[in-house]
């Protein structure tokens, strides 16, 4: 006997199983997916909360002026000591800043002296910059001073102002 939707009955079964599986495989992955952030955020939460507790236990543990007992009785040795206590919190506070700066900035913090650096030194007048016009080359003597015209004094005349430098401009 021939069967009524021609074989296609059979056919229709198999993709129905198949996309049950389908279904129940993406739910499964999305429940991972859920469980995986969940466990992110409880993390992240816990980091939050771990930097709070270590950032009130700084707050709490800073310590508190306690005058020495000549200072009690003499308000410019109190005041003395009040100045040093200020400062000392000052440097170690700036001092802590940088630590974290360094920290956030992901570099290791340096337990020693800064690198040493050489001095730079100026560039003399009348020498030409590296890559300029002239390569380099040093002026000397006469070339190496702006000209002057025929008929003005040498010295100082007065003030000058900043267009007076530049040339063809007389200062007041």
């Amino acid at each position: 006997m021939v069967e009524p939707n021609g074989g296609l009955e059979a056919m229709v079964k198999i993709r129905r199983a198949n996309n049950v599986e389908k279904k129940w495989e993406k739910k499964m992955r999305r429940q991972e997916l859920e469980r995986l952030e969940q466990e992110e955020r409880e993390e992240a939460e816990a980091k939050r909360r771990k930097k709070e507790e270590d950032e009130e236990a700084a707050r709490r543990n800073v310590p508190q002026f306690v005058p020495s007992p000549n200072a009690v009785l003499d308000p410019k040795a109190y005041f003395a000591e009040f100045s040093l206590f200020q400062k000392q919190q000052q440097a170690a506070a700036s001092h802590r800043q940088g630590i974290n700066a360094r920290r956030a900035a992901g570099r290791p913090q340096q337990a020693g002296p800064l690198q040493y650096q050489p001095p730079r030194q100026p560039v003399a007048s009348g020498t030409a910059l590296a890559g300029a016009v002239g390569g380099g080359v040093r002026l000397s003597g006469a070339a190496a001073r702006p000209p002057v015209a025929a008929g003005a004094p040498r010295g100082s005349a007065g003030p000058v102002s900043g267009m007076g430098l530049l040339g063809g401009y007389e200062s007041d």
